[in-house]
């Protein structure tokens, strides 16, 4: 009985000796391999033997406190492989989820410069329907000030026209004038002549006729007549 008891007093101090170098060992670890963000703000304390893992994890509230103080995961042969694997999922996780993050970020800058563009766009319509309003306004008064030139060209047209045909008009009463003119002297000369019958000169021979002086007609008709003199 004795030494059972001295062998459970053996056993406790040596459990608390593991424990105590257990926990020396964490704090070696946080304090050369814990760098975050160049490392992960955790660690792990691998131990050979299942016997020391289970020894570990029966002693009560051991695990959290090295997880707690050093953030150093206690770790056995049998659980180390579903551990690291949990872990690369969660790193998976993570780098999807800043990578989510970053999306999201671009997709906010993207918004953003395309609300700016958006403001940029109703500005630039705005401006052509004001240029276009502009223009609109530089037709109407162009048209305005065509009209009055319109009516100017139509205007000179008519007055154009109309001193043709008083121009025609005129030179056809210049003609009518003339023609008159020549048929009156031609009348005359042939009263004159008519007159002037009896003052004819014995004519010589059948055919011939006496010369009228000239100096009678043009008293008379008031134009020379021809070479030679004038015969009725």
């Amino acid at each position: 009985m004795h030494s059972e008891r001295a062998d459970v007093a053996a056993a406790d101090v040596a459990r608390k000796a593991l424990a105590d170098f257990l926990r020396l060992q964490a704090r070696t670890i946080r304090d050369k391999y814990i760098e975050p963000p160049a490392t992960t703000d955790f660690a792990i304390l691998f131990l050979p033997t299942e016997g020391l893992y289970a020894e570990m994890m029966a002693r009560p509230g051991f695990t959290d406190s090295i997880q707690r103080e050093y953030r150093v995961l206690l770790t056995g042969p049998t659980n180390l492989a579903a551990l690291l694997n949990s872990l690369q999922m969660g790193f998976r996780t993570l780098a999807i989820e800043q990578r989510s993050s970053e999306v999201w970020r671009v997709l906010g800058a993207v918004k953003t410069e395309f609300a700016r563009f958006g403001d940029a766009l109703a500005q630039t319509k705005d401006r052509i329907d004001k240029a276009s309003e502009e223009l609109e306004r530089v037709g109407v008064r162009r048209r305005a000030l065509e009209r009055p030139v319109a009516l100017g060209r139509r205007a000179a047209r008519a007055r154009c026209r109309e001193a043709a045909r008083g121009r025609g008009r005129a030179a056809g009463r210049k003609v009518a004038g003339r023609r008159m003119f020549e048929a009156i002297r031609k009348w005359r000369e042939r009263r004159v002549l008519r007159s002037l019958g009896a003052a004819r000169r014995p004519v010589a021979r059948s055919g011939e006729c006496a010369a009228v002086p000239r100096d009678l007609l043009r008293r008379r008709v008031g134009a020379a007549p021809p070479e030679g003199g004038a015969c009725s």
